[in-house]
């Protein structure tokens, strides 16, 4: 069967599937993951002020030692080391994302919550 009998074969196929044939789990958009952790979802929080710190240039040891107590923070939140290991990966690409954006409020303003953050003894 030549390339384009598979392709022309599979577009035949797919023509018969419906979204009324698909059970409701098998639509897209439903999903049927499990909740996200806690750790997961404090580590997507933690990256905001640390990606926005990174945005707008602050001073560099004032960012490091926020990522470093965010890292703390994320670790003692997991429940397991899988936890903890998805929770660190998400903080450092969410990191990544909210580093290449503007952040919502301006750089004086993340100064002063990034110095309030690590002032207190846990985020």
């Amino acid at each position: 069967m030549t390339p384009v009998q598979k392709i022309a074969l599979l577009t035949m196929a797919m023509s018969f599937i419906t979204p009324q044939t698909l059970s409701a789990q098998e639509q897209p958009g439903a999903s049927n993951l499990p909740p996200e952790p806690a750790a997961v979802i404090y580590a997507r929080e933690l990256a905001k002020l640390g990606g926005a710190a990174r945005y707008c240039k602050l001073d560099s040891i004032l960012v490091e030692e926020y990522m470093t107590k965010a890292e703390a923070q994320i670790a003692i939140t997991a429940n397991d080391q899988y936890e903890k290991v998805v929770a660190r990966i998400t903080f450092k690409d969410s990191l990544m994302v909210e580093s290449s954006k503007k952040p919502t409020k301006d750089c004086a303003k993340i100064e002063l919550m990034l110095k309030q953050a690590l002032r207190s003894a846990s985020f």
